[in-house]
C-alpha cells in the first residue's frame, strides 16, 4: 500500500511538472511579445491622434506659413490633451522650435537632429528612450504629400505595460489544460474579430435610394459617412464618390465622375495581378450583394502604383420592379487588420510550437511509469491510461492547431500524385474494426472499382481517418457506418453514412467552419477541438475537390468529399 501510495503521488508529480512547464512556457513567450504589441499598438495611435488633430486645427494649404496660423496654440494644447504626449515640441520646415513646453528651446534649430531631419523628410521616427519611455518624430504633411511641420512628445508605456504583466502572471497558475483553452479561446475572439458590415450594406442601399429624392441633402449625409461609399449605375458609370473613397483610392471625384468605374476600382492581388473577379461587375451582372473579406486576399490599386488590402462590400440598387439601376460599394482598408491577424498567427505558432515540447517530456515521463508499473499494479494502469488520455488531447490541440496556422499563412502544402484511393479507404476501415466493434458498430466498406483520383495520399487518409472516427463517435452503440464511393462526371464521391445522432440543418451550415462543435444533449460528453472538419476541407480544397455534408436529426449523417479522375 505504501508502495503504490508513493508511485501515484510520483505521477502527481509528473503531471503538475508538465502543467508548470506548459504555464512557464506559454508565461516566457507572451512576455517576449508584450514589447512588440504595446509599441505598434501606441506607433499607431499615436501618429493617428496627431494627424487628426492637425487636420482639425490647422490650415494645410501649401501657401499658409505655420507662424501666420491662428490656431498654432490652440492646436499645440489639443494635443497634449489628445494625445496624452509629454514635452511636446512643433518645429517648422527649417526645423526651428515654434512650440516648447520647455520654454527655452523656442526658437532653437535642430535642422542638425537625425530624427527631425528624418520627420522633415516625411517619415515617422519612433526613438525608444528606454523600456518604458519613447519619443516620436511625426510629420504632419499636406495633401500633395509635403511636410507642413513636424510634431514630436514623449510617451510613458509603463501605465500599459504594467496593465499586460498583470495578465501574464495571472497565467502562470493555470493548468495545462486551461492553458490550452485559453490559447482556443484567444484564436476564436481574434479571429472573429472580423467585422460584420450586414448592417452598414442595409445603411448604405438605404442612403443611395434617398439619392432620388433630394441630391443636396444626400450629398450632407453620404459626404459625412466615416466609411468610402461609392455609387455606379447600369452603366458602369461612377456617379457618387464620398470624400473617404477619395482618400482609399488616391483619386478625386473631379477625376472619375461619370467615367468607367474599371479604369480606377482595380483589385489585385498581393503581387499586384489583377483578380479575376470583380466584386462590382459581379453584382452588376447578377443582381446579388456580394462580400469580400480579409481572407479573400483583395488589394486595391491606390492611384497607380501603392496596393492596400481592403474588404469590399457591393449591394445593388433595384428599381420598384426588381430591376437594377446600379450599385452601391463600400471599400475599407484593412491593413491595421492584416497586421493584427499577422501579428496573431504568429503568436499562434510560436505558442503551439513551444508547447510541443513539454508535451514531449511529459510523454516520456509517462511511458517510462506505465513500462514500469503498469504490469505490477491495475490501479496504476488506470491512472495512467487517463494520464495518457490527457496528454493524447492536448497534443491533438497543438498539432491542430499549428495545421490551422500553417493553412491561414499558406505554407499548408499538399502535394498531389495519382492515388488508389479504394485501398486507402479499405485501409482506414480495417484500422477502424476495433474502435467500432468496442461499441458494437458494424462498420462496412463497400469495394468497387474506381479508377485513381488526384490527391495526396498522406493527406486524404488523415480526412477519411477523420471521417470515420466523428462516424463511430457520434453514432450510438449498436449502429452502422457504411463507407463507399460513387463515380460523377469529373471523378470518384467518397461517402460517410451512418445513423447516428444526426445534425440539424442550421448545424450543417456551420460544420466546416474553425472551432465549431454540435451541442445537443447526445454529443455533450463527446470531446473534440473542433478544429478536425475545417482542416479536413482545407486538404480536400487543395487536393482539388470539394467538402459536404447532409444530415437528419435523429437519423443519421453522411459525410462526403469529391476528388478529381487522374488523367
Amino acid at each position: 500500500m505504501r508502495v503504490n501510495s508513493l508511485f501515484k503521488k510520483l505521477i502527481i508529480v509528473v503531471l503538475i511538472f508538465a502543467v508548470a512547464a506548459i504555464s512557464f512556457a506559454t508565461f516566457f513567450i507572451m512576455k517576449t511579445q508584450e514589447q512588440k504589441i504595446i509599441l505598434e499598438k501606441e506607433t499607431a495611435e499615436i501618429k493617428q491622434e496627431i494627424q487628426e488633430t492637425a487636420q482639425a486645427y490647422l490650415s494645410l494649404e501649401k501657401t499658409q506659413s505655420l507662424l501666420k496660423d491662428s490656431n498654432l496654440n490652440n492646436f499645440s494644447q489639443a494635443l497634449i490633451k489628445i494625445s496624452g504626449l509629454e514635452a511636446v515640441e512643433i518645429y517648422d520646415t527649417n526645423g526651428t522650435v515654434l512650440f516648447s513646453e520647455n520654454k527655452q528651446n523656442i526658437n532653437q534649430n535642430f535642422i542638425n537632429d537625425n530624427n527631425v531631419k528624418k520627420a522633415l523628410d516625411g517619415e515617422a521616427v519612433v526613438k525608444k528612450e528606454d523600456d518604458f519611455l519613447l519619443t516620436y518624430y511625426v510629420p504632419i504633411q499636406r495633401s500633395d504629400n509635403s511636410v507642413k511641420t513636424v510634431v514630436s512628445g514623449k510617451l510613458s508605456l509603463k501605465e500599459s505595460t504594467k496593465q499586460l504583466d498583470e495578465f501574464l502572471y495571472l497565467t502562470i497558475i493555470a493548468s495545462s489544460i486551461m492553458s490550452a483553452l485559453i490559447i482556443v479561446v484567444a484564436f476564436v475572439v481574434f479571429k472573429n474579430a472580423e467585422e460584420s458590415v450586414t448592417q452598414k450594406d442595409r445603411l448604405l442601399v438605404e442612403k443611395t435610394k434617398a439619392l432620388e429624392e433630394g441630391q443636396q441633402q444626400d450629398e450632407a449625409i453620404l459626404s459625412s459617412i466615416a466609411e468610402s461609399l461609392i455609387v455606379i449605375n447600369k452603366d458602369g458609370q461612377i456617379i457618387y464618390f464620398n470624400p473617404e473613397a477619395e482618400r482609399i483610392s488616391g483619386f478625386k471625384l473631379s477625376d472619375v465622375e461619370f467615367r468607367l468605374y474599371k479604369n480606377f476600382l482595380i483589385f489585385t492581388d498581393k503581387e499586384g495581378h489583377e483578380q479575376k473577379n470583380n466584386p462590382i461587375t459581379e453584382t452588376i451582372k447578377t443582381a446579388s450583394k456580394i462580400q469580400i473579406n480579409i481572407k479573400d486576399g483583395y488589394y486595391l490599386k491606390q492611384g497607380k502604383k501603392n496596393l492596400i488590402p481592403v474588404s469590399v462590400s457591393v449591394a445593388p440598387i433595384l428599381d420598384k420592379d426588381k430591376k437594377i439601376k446600379g450599385v452601391a460599394a463600400t471599400i475599407r482598408d484593412i491593413t491595421t487588420e492584416k497586421e493584427l491577424d499577422k501579428v496573431k498567427d504568429e503568436f499562434v505558432y510560436v505558442v503551439a510550437h513551444e508547447l510541443g515540447n513539454p508535451i514531449f517530456a511529459l510523454d516520456g515521463y509517462l511511458s517510462i511509469l506505465e513500462s514500469q508499473l503498469a504490469k505490477k499494479d491495475k490501479k496504476n494502469h488506470e491512472v495512467l491510461a487517463l494520464a495518457q488520455n490527457v496528454k493524447s488531447q492536448l497534443s491533438n490541440l497543438v498539432n491542430d492547431l499549428l495545421e490551422v496556422v500553417r493553412n491561414e499563412q499558406g505554407t499548408l502544402t499538399c502535394e498531389t500524385a495519382p492515388i488508389d484511393l479504394g485501398a486507402i479507404a479499405k485501409l482506414v476501415v480495417q484500422n477502424a474494426q476495433f474502435k467500432a466493434k468496442s461499441k458494437k458498430i458494424k462498420l462496412s466498406y463497400e469495394a468497387v472499382k474506381i479508377p485513381k483520383v488526384i490527391g495526396n495520399e498522406q493527406k486524404i487518409t488523415e480526412v477519411l481517418t477523420n471521417f470515420v472516427d466523428n462516424a463511430i463517435k457520434y453514432t450510438p452503440d449498436g449502429g452502422k457506418i457504411s463507407v463507399f464511393h460513387e463515380l460523377s462526371a469529373e471523378g470518384v464521391e467518397t461517402h460517410i453514412q451512418d445513423n447516428g445522432f444526426g445534425i440539424s440543418k442550421e448545424g450543417t451550415e456551420h460544420l466546416f467552419e474553425k472551432f465549431y462543435r454540435v451541442k445537443t444533449k447526445d454529443t455533450s460528453e463527446i470531446t473534440g477541438t473542433g478544429l478536425g472538419l475545417f482542416i479536413c476541407k482545407q486538404i480536400v480544397e487543395k487536393c482539388g475537390g470539394m467538402v459536404w455534408a447532409t444530415s437528419e436529426e435523429g437519423k443519421g449523417s453522411t459525410f462526403s468529399f469529391s476528388l478529381k479522375t487522374a488523367k
